[in-house]
């Protein structure tokens, strides 16, 4: 008898509920689509350090070996993490985004009436960016630039302190 009348009660207000669970799903569409785009990438690097030989037999310390491996791996994720590194990246994606080839679409557009500057200097720096392949920066002799690269960082979110506290960089358990 309860059961019944549960039911009898639901298919009353079968409109008002299927109205909110219509309300919800179109608020959560919206806001979803409202949120800024993440990426995420994974790579394997093959570094080559791991070379277990054996037990060193007779020495004071026979694992010596694998705490020379982990320090290695440690210190290869600080420089992945350091400044040359990420700016490296920045620079990467700097070009990706601002000169996008044929077939790529850039992660991130540029809003050119949130920058202080026309879209011509943004030209100049990006041709002084890809004319430094060897370099990860600018020189303080080219103030220019370097003020340029530092605002055009902060507006696409590619400066050091923005990826440097994103960027999760680890090791796979035990492996090379």
């Amino acid at each position: 008898m309860e059961l019944n009348y549960f039911f009898s009660v639901l298919s009353k207000r079968k409109w008002l509920l299927l109205s909110v669970i219509i309300a919800a799903a179109a608020a959560t569409f919206f806001v979803v689509g409202r949120m800024p785009k993440k990426y995420k990438s994974a790579a394997l690097i093959s570094t080559g350090f791991m070379d277990f030989k054996s037990l060193r037999v007779g020495e004071v310390n026979p694992f010596l070996q694998e705490f020379e491996v982990e320090n290695k791996f440690a210190n290869l994720i600080e420089y992945m993490k350091s400044r040359p590194a990420i700016n490296a990246l920045t620079k990467s994606l700097m070009i990706h985004d601002l000169r996008p080839k044929a077939n790529e679409q850039p992660f991130r557009t540029l809003k050119m009436d949130k920058i202080p500057f026309s879209k011509e200097r943004v030209d100049t720096y990006l041709n002084a960016l890809e004319s430094r392949a060897d370099t990860m920066s600018f020189t303080d002799k080219d103030l220019e630039n370097n003020y340029t690269a530092r605002i055009l960082e902060k507006e696409l979110g590619y400066d050091f302190e923005t990826i440097h506290e994103k960027i999760d960089i680890k090791r796979s358990d035990k492996s090379d």
